[in-house]
Parts: C-alpha cells; structure tokens; sequence
C-alpha cells in the first residue's frame, strides 16, 4: 500500500485474466475479418450467464448462446431480449450493441475525458483519417497484436510495436485524427472547431512523451511528497 505496483495501468493487467472468453480483445477470427456478422458468430460462442423471466434472474450454466439458441434451457426459448442481455455481458475492449462502443479508456481524469472522445471522432469520422491509421497499421498480425496487448499494462507507451515506440505511433494517431477534426469543421459558438479538444492529450504525448499513469508516478515520487490527498485530488472530477 502506498507504493508503486509496477504497472502503468494495472485495470488493463486485470482485465488480461478475467474471463478470455468475453474479455479483452475480440479475437483472431475477428480481426482477419472484422465485420457485423463475424462479431455475431463470435457472440453467440460466448458463454451465457443468465436471462430474466418475470422478473427474476435465471442463471443458465455452461452453455454458449448458440447452444442455448438451439436448445433452449430448463423449458425457456432465446429471445430478444436474452440477446440483448446477453451483449451486455461481454467485456471487450471493444463492444456492439446499438452502437459501437469503445471501452478501454475508461477512468480518465475529467480534463482528458473530452479528448478521448475527440481522438476518436477524428479518426472514425473522417475517411481520410481511417485510410491513414489503416496505412499505418498495415501488415500487423494478430500475433503481435496480442502481445503488444500484455506488453502496454507495464510499459505503456515505451512497449513496442515492430520495433517502433507505442508513443511515436501514439503521435502519428494524434495528428490524423487532428486533421480529421479540421476536416469536418464542426464549430463551437466561439468558432473554435473539435481539434481543441486534443490539446490537452497532445501536450501530454507529443510535447512530454509521457501518459497519464507516468505523470502521477512522477508527482507521486517528487512534488506529491507521496500524499494520498494530492492524488485523490489530481484524479477528483
């Protein structure tokens, strides 16, 4: 207690041996093929835990959602709702359901918590900005992929990928999705497009190449004097 434990983000390392089956990254099949209908198949391979009839919980046991969409379980038929439910129970890092959700920047201080979202939006909302980080990304296997995802929860960004810092790749994903954000010109009433977001995390990545967990490593060990109130209050929305 009170010390550093040796990762940079230890919610990732956890995340890493909890339940493979509907955690962490979606999987090989996935990634050769990303599409609707192949995050289907791999859903209905995960285990069901439970559905709900009249209101009560009913746990079902060892069977996948294809068994259970074939079989059924103790008298009860899958339906919509089961499939609905059952979507809610997969962990990944990223998760379909109406729409697409993108779960692994989760407990981001409030500051950063824009610039996530603006990251994101520059990239995924633009299709230059998708051609580029496919570019960049190009012939990465599902291998490395995998390893890299062990690798970052202790290393961060100084892991690498190919033999290239996670950090200058982290940079080059910065600025297409900043180019991406100019692009679609969306304003605010002071004229100011969604590229203003970024600014916070592009400080801390480009201009002082560290991420968030190293910037409280390094307050914790030197200003901080290792006070628990400093931290709560850094962190504090």
């Amino acid at each position: 207690e009170g010390k550093i434990n040796g990762f940079l983000s230890e919610r990732a390392h956890i995340w890493n041996y909890t339940d493979s089956a509907r955690s962490g990254l979606i999987g090989e099949r996935f990634f050769s093929n990303p599409s609707f209908s192949s995050y289907v198949d791999y859903a209905l391979q995960v285990p069901i835990f439970f559905i709900i009839r009249d209101e009560q919980w009913i746990e079902v046991k060892k069977k996948t959602f294809s068994e259970y969409f074939e079989k059924g379980y103790q008298g009860h038929r899958a339906n919509w709702d089961d499939w609905e439910l059952h979507l809610s129970t997969i962990f990944t890092e990223v998760r379909v359901k109406s729409y697409i959700e993108l779960r692994c920047t989760d407990c981001q201080r409030a500051q950063l918590t824009p610039a996530v979202v603006a990251a994101w939006k520059g990239i995924l909302y633009n299709q230059e900005a998708i051609t580029a980080v496919s570019s960049l990304m190009k012939g990465l296997s599902w291998v490395e992929l995998h390893n890299l995802y062990f690798t970052v929860p202790r290393e961060g960004l100084k892991a690498k990928l190919k033999g290239v810092r996670l950090l200058d790749i982290a940079k080059e994903l910065l600025k297409i999705s900043y180019s991406g954000l100019k692009e679609q010109r969306q304003f605010s009433q002071d004229g100011e497009d969604e590229s203003v977001h970024l600014e916070p995390i592009m400080e801390l990545i480009i201009e002082d190449e560290m991420c968030p967990a190293e910037i409280i490593i390094k307050n914790w060990n030197s200003s901080w004097h290792r006070s628990i109130n400093k931290l709560i209050e850094y962190s504090s929305y």
